[in-house]
């Protein structure tokens, strides 16, 4: 099912009651925009100013690096000289690491926090977002980000298995009344 952003919650009815209500987070707002999220499904780890993959072209004061020239309203005061594109060496205003990281390394100041282990800050994360910017790497930390994956995968299978359990009651209780009609 495409994403569609009315999407937010499971409910499951039966006989026009609703039984079950789960509201959908895709968004685990960790500060990176990851593979799933774009603005529109987590708005706080992908804001407009940063690239997703998803061109919003409305004129909302924020110029969306996602977008094709001409076609963001907001992008129209940014003019790019013959020499702006990605790969001429220079991390030019509409540059990401992100969206060229030829141009923009690891590190630079381009309004992208890459969230890279590298062992360098990166100025344009918070405090939390760089692990370069925090105390230094361990295995102990490696093993309890480990640890919280799990956590979400077991959670996220348990979560299947309540689901598959209530249709699997819904099914059987509408298959007996009918055997008794």
């Amino acid at each position: 099912i495409d994403y569609d952003s009315r999407m937010d919650k499971l409910v499951v009815r039966y006989n026009g009651k609703t039984i079950f209500v789960k509201k959908l987070d895709f968004c685990n707002q960790n500060g990176r925009c990851e593979p799933g999220e774009n603005y529109l499904s987590c708005s706080y780890d992908c804001p407009l100013n940063q690239s997703d993959g998803i061109c919003l072209k409305e004129a909302d004061g924020v110029c969306d690096p996602d977008c094709l020239k001409g076609v963001d309203p907001d992008c129209k005061h940014i003019k790019k000289s013959k020499t702006e594109f990605c790969g001429n060496h220079i991390c030019d205003s509409t540059e990401t690491y992100f969206n060229c990281p030829s141009d923009c390394p690891s590190g630079s100041d381009d309004g992208y926090c890459d969230n890279q282990r590298d062992g360098i800050c990166d100025p344009d994360c918070l405090k939390k977002e760089d692990p370069d910017c925090t105390q230094t790497y361990t295995p102990k930390k490696a093993e309890a980000e480990g640890t919280n994956n799990l956590r979400v995968i077991i959670g996220s299978l348990l979560f299947v298995f309540v689901l598959v359990f209530f249709v699997f009651i819904i099914v059987r209780i509408k298959k007996q009344k009918v055997g008794q009609e």
